[in-house]
């Protein structure tokens, strides 16, 4: 029962979270909300040790939680994710890491989760992008660029896969082809998205404090750096992510592993 309790302890803080980074103009959220995710999951992990006589919730808590927070804040320091983001991950960790008292389920329940928010980032990120291309003035125009810059890797690409149609049958070969040639393309568009949908162009005066420049860490320049600065700067626009931490967790404990209903 309490294992259940720190579920619904994850997925409340990571929805008041979302809901911060989603009304927030800077997407500003708050640490306390994913911190007390963490903080609640550890406490309810360690009193269901206590309660069972065994220390297997605590040490899958704490396990799976490592292991969350070393991939998520390995994103945020290589310039991925944002802080926020690799605090949300931890908070899946530690918060909602198994629903089962054993080492198989905690396995198969973390690796279903991860599956499920890596999934549910990607659907989320090319319907933001869609969203925010049409937004942008020029974007298509951009986007043809891009592709006449690259034709050669295209052509490439669609010759090499043409190359193993025949070790398929006509439909599944045709299928296989038209995946390949999507997948480019779809890797270009959300280049173009990032490079240009997602960048503008500022001066400097008009800065706030807390944006995100381009080339920078995903952390938001301060007051005392703006005072340094003159002219104008690229403002990246960051894709606000936190709505997907809930939605996996939500996802998972579902019963629903995605990538099955995708390969079946």
């Amino acid at each position: 029962m309490l294992v259940e309790f720190s579920h619904i302890l994850t997925f409340s803080m990571l929805f008041i979270a979302a809901v911060f980074d989603v009304r927030s103009e800077m997407g500003d959220v708050p640490d306390v909300f994913p911190a007390a995710a963490v903080l609640g999951g550890v406490f309810l992990h360690a009193a269901e040790s206590f309660v069972l006589g065994s220390w297997n919730p605590l040490l899958y808590c704490l396990g799976v939680g490592a292991v969350f927070s070393v991939y998520g804040w390995a994103a945020y320091w290589k310039g991925m994710w944002g802080g926020a983001d690799a605090f949300a991950l931890s908070a899946l960790g530690f918060g909602a890491p198994y629903l089962t008292l054993t080492l198989a389920g905690t396995v198969r329940h973390s690796v279903s989760l991860f599956v499920n928010l890596v999934l549910v980032s990607f659907i989320y990120t090319i319907v933001f992008s869609i969203v925010r291309a049409f937004r942008k003035e020029g974007f298509f125009t951009e986007y043809r660029e891009k592709i006449t810059e690259n034709r050669k890797i295209l052509a490439g690409i669609s010759g090499a896969s043409l190359a193993v149609f025949g070790f398929f049958s006509p439909l599944k070969g045709l299928g296989f082809y038209a995946f390949v040639v999507f997948s480019v393309l779809m890797y270009f568009f959300l280049k173009t998205v990032e490079e240009h949908a997602m960048v503008e162009e500022v001066k400097v005066d008009d800065l706030d404090g807390g944006e995100v420049l381009r080339g920078e860490r995903i952390t938001g320049v301060t007051e005392e750096e703006i005072s340094d600065m003159e002219g104008t700067v690229e403002v990246v626009h960051g894709l606000r992510f936190l709505p997907i931490f809930p939605l996996a967790l939500v996802i998972t404990d579902a019963g629903f592993t995605l990538i099955n209903y995708i390969i079946f």
